[in-house]
């Protein structure tokens, strides 16, 4: 960390002892922000106390696809999550069929239920990704409006960080931040868009692949809004290294 930025390092120092790999992008300067822990967000800390505001889509009970850690193994799957096209909810249900037909051989570190277990993270993992409803919404109801609705959007975040017991390494978790992110971004909220960005920064950076590029692609939108466009094209370019195609093959 001694050779990144002074908000970098910062980031990096987050768990002791463990570094996080950074890409280029390390070299950028990050608003200063204040030392906030891995499992804490700048939202309302009275909002994790009131967790009656939840998701619709959101389980009841336990499953690989919902709730538990990436690193969690459970032995069965109850429920599939929405967003799945349908090629994906018939292969997770084949699984589950299979690992069912072993019955009591269907312990943990059977090969197949562990290999259900993996695709069933993967596939969480796809559906946070892919996560946008707060980014699509239109917000179109007035100043006040959208106001009262991005912190009820903030009080459903924080109520489902402090109701997982995790923090933003859980793909679920860090998704729904960079939904938030895209409901900052709507409504000129930058410094918080810039916060959250910052704090999601590790996470994303080890999970790396498409992840990143849609934390890229967040970032640079944020810098261009706040016309600090030398360092919104830089993320660009970092954005352009991900890309499996040529300058010739891109559509």
């Amino acid at each position: 960390c001694t050779r990144l930025s002074r908000s970098c390092s910062t980031l990096c120092r987050a768990k002791p002892g463990k570094s996080v790999p950074f890409t280029r992008h390390c070299s950028l300067q990050f608003s200063p922000l204040p030392f906030v822990g891995v499992n804490q967000v700048p939202f309302r800390k009275e909002a994790i106390r009131r967790n009656a505001l939840s998701h619709s889509n959101e389980p009841t009970t336990p499953s690989p696809l919902f709730g538990a850690h990436d690193s969690e193994a459970l032995p069965t799957v109850r429920s599939v999550p929405v967003g799945l096209s349908e090629d994906d909810v018939e292969l997770l249900e084949a699984l589950e069929a299979a690992v069912g037909s072993l019955g009591a051989d269907a312990t943990p570190d059977h090969p197949l239920v562990e290999a259900r277990n993996k695709v069933s993270a993967a596939y969480r993992d796809k559906v946070a990704l892919l996560k946008r409803d707060w980014t699509d919404e239109m917000f179109q109801g007035g100043e006040g409006m959208n106001e009262d609705r991005v912190a009820e959007l903030e009080e459903r975040m924080a109520s489902t960080l402090g109701r997982s017991g995790s923090g933003l390494e859980d793909g679920s978790n860090l998704g729904s931040a960079l939904d938030l992110v895209g409901a900052y971004m709507k409504n000129y909220k930058l410094d918080k868009a810039d916060a959250v960005l910052a704090r999601c920064a590790p996470h994303v950076s080890a999970r790396g692949g498409v992840w990143m590029v849609k934390w890229l692609n967040h970032v640079s939108t944020v810098r261009m809004k706040q016309s600090r466009h030398n360092e919104a094209l830089e993320m660009l370019y970092d954005l352009e290294l991900y890309s499996p195609y040529d300058a010739k093959e891109a559509p």
